[in-house]
């Protein structure tokens, strides 16, 4: 194996973790975007609620 080899070998696992890596940060994108649109939701239910409390 010559050097020429040996850097190919090494780019194609840097290559390869780099997509991993890159679906794993899609994918935790995506979770926080979920994440967000529930907190959102939480809170607009929490203000219904107080809302209607404030009004007893």
């Amino acid at each position: 194996m010559d050097l020429i080899d040996l850097l190919e070998q090494k780019l194609d696992r840097l290559l390869e973790r780099y997509h991993e890596l890159q679906s794993e940060a899609d994918a935790l994108r995506a979770e926080n975007a979920r994440l967000a649109e529930d907190r959102r939701q939480t809170v607009a239910e929490i203000d219904r609620i107080v809302a209607k409390l404030d009004k007893v």
